[in-house]
């Protein structure tokens, strides 16, 4: 048992040898797909990108010509409003010019206010004020400023049936000189609720990265693209050895899954003393320039023991999955254009490129079983400094599975 463990020790050192002496050439081939993994970064930033000052809807707002001054002042009031005055922009136009911008697109909607508007509101006609919304070429404006006068007319409905229900109650018992004041003061009280921005509006930030910010989450994506292309660089590690080889190397007791961890686990282990050089050397440019650390705050919130531990786990999860596709091919050139093809599109599938909340619903619950899904969770705890214990499984789970693969792929293979 203690020769054949030391036969695989043996194994396991003359890997590790030559993985490091392929490292100056895994520099250069990383070096060229730098490029194709920037632009996927950049062209998935400008996806999301969108500008933080949004332009408000422009509704314009037709008054009849005998509106009163309670009317013109309501409207006047509300439309200074900080939270209506960041969702709306209320014009006061005709109705002939009103429908005309409608139509060449320069009005989201249209409010025709009735005659008497406030006082039909207050003494129980409610005559509606009627909101036009365009026919065709609706943007995100029209749902939305839908949603707003939804709930506009909802908080309206609850302070007229406060206010009905006093006024019934007052009359029941023969309190009708009470029914004015009651009124007046439910008014306020209604006035002032609705004013109060706190009571209807909260700050929650959402967004579709998760917790990372835009730039992590592609540095996330860009990171393992990167890795997984460059292993094109250690096909001649990765892919099995001719048939004359192997054989001497089963001979000598060591198993063809265990030789293939070795080979995958070597590359790893060159990969992670490599990145933890340049981390090292980042750091210490941090330390000496403050642009440099500003820049690593963008992407590192934090790198230290758990960053190490995860890099551990996705580095053999990459390569286990490169060497498993090179097993299922031919040749070489077959090898690396499938590995491309597959890497891209688990990458895609995992929310990488695109963010799995702009995903379709059955692309969004199959993602836990794309093994890159893992992969790229685990590198957000690199950038994070903390561990993930599904991450950790899914990539031990993906490296079991792919040596098992490639262990099966080599066997159906052999003459």
């Amino acid at each position: 048992m203690n020769i054949q463990l030391n036969k695989i020790l043996l194994f396991f050192s003359l890997q590790i040898k030559a993985a490091f002496r392929m490292i100056p050439v895994i520099l250069a081939t990383t070096a060229c797909f730098a490029s194709i993994t920037g632009l996927a970064a950049f062209a998935g930033t400008k996806l999301l990108y969108s500008s933080s000052h949004k332009e408000p809807l422009n509704v314009a707002l037709v008054l009849p010509e005998d509106s009163d001054r309670y009317t013109r002042a309501a409207f006047s009031f509300i439309n200074e409003i900080d939270t209506v005055k960041n969702q709306c922009s209320f014009t006061e136009m005709s109705e002939d010019d009103a429908f005309n911008n409608m139509r060449d697109g320069s009005v989201d909607a249209i409010i025709l206010v009735p005659g008497q508007f406030i006082e039909h509101i207050m003494n129980g006609t409610n005559t509606p004020a009627q909101v036009i919304l365009p026919k065709s070429g609706s943007t995100s404006s029209s749902p939305l400023f839908r949603e707003l006068v939804n709930a506009g007319v909802g908080d309206l409905a609850i302070a007229q049936a406060g206010i009905y229900a006093v006024d019934d109650y007052c009359g029941r018992y023969g309190l009708k000189d009470e029914i004015a004041a009651a009124e007046l003061y439910l008014n306020d009280k209604y006035l002032s609720h609705a004013l109060d921005r706190s009571v209807y509006f909260s700050k929650e930030t959402i967004s579709s990265t998760g917790s990372l910010t835009l730039i992590q989450f592609y540095f996330c994506t860009g990171a393992v693209l990167l890795i997984m292309l460059s292993s094109i660089s250690c096909i001649s590690l990765l892919r099995s050895e001719n048939s004359c080889t192997q054989a001497a190397i089963k001979r000598n007791g060591v198993p063809y899954i265990i030789s293939s961890a070795c080979r995958f686990s070597a590359v790893s282990a060159a990969y992670l003393i490599l990145i933890l050089i340049i981390a090292g050397i980042a750091i210490t440019a941090a330390e000496l320039s403050p642009q440099v650390r500003y820049t690593l705050q963008d992407v590192f919130t934090a790198f230290g023991p758990s960053s190490v531990l995860m890099l551990a786990f996705a580095l053999p999860a990459i390569f286990s999955l490169s060497q498993m596709l090179l097993s299922l091919s031919d040749n070489t050139g077959a090898g690396i254009i499938l590995l491309f093809i597959m890497t891209v599109l688990m990458v895609f599938l995992a929310g990488g490129l695109v963010p799995k909340a702009f995903l379709p619903s059955v692309l969004q619950k199959s993602a836990v079983l794309v093994p890159a899904t893992y992969i790229i969770g685990a590198f957000r705890g690199v950038l994070c400094n903390n561990i993930d214990l599904s991450c950790i499984t899914g990539c031990l789970a993906v490296c079991i599975l792919s040596a098992c693969i490639t262990t099966l792929a080599h066997k159906l293979d052999m003459p």
